[in-house]
């Protein structure tokens, strides 16, 4: 059987809490609207900036090892099986990851 929430009349006079907080900061907002406009800007900037540099970066990362791939395929389909066939190869794919 549920529980009785009891209410007291006196908390029922008081002001809500949430109302009388958002009512403060509405009345803060207002009162520094000048000087929040910008501020929220640059933050909305500055989180634009690093999700592009993210997906730039991610995006080079991801063109580095399909480039890597298909030189390994093509050393492999040239070497016909033959494993020594990569020796000359790997200082050439040292410096290509080194670029990246």
């Amino acid at each position: 059987m549920p529980r009785k929430i009891k209410v007291h009349r006196k908390d029922l006079n008081e002001p809500d809490e949430f109302i009388s907080t958002s009512s403060r900061v509405m009345a803060y907002v207002k009162a520094r609207y000048q000087l929040l406009v910008p501020a929220a800007g640059a933050v909305l900037l500055l989180l634009l900036i690093a999700v592009v540099w993210y997906y730039y970066r991610a995006g080079r990362e991801q063109d580095a090892g399909n480039r890597l791939i298909r030189r390994l395929r093509s050393i492999r389909r040239r070497a016909g099986g033959d494993g020594q066939a990569f020796r000359p190869e790997v200082p050439r794919c040292a410096r290509a990851v080194q670029r990246h």
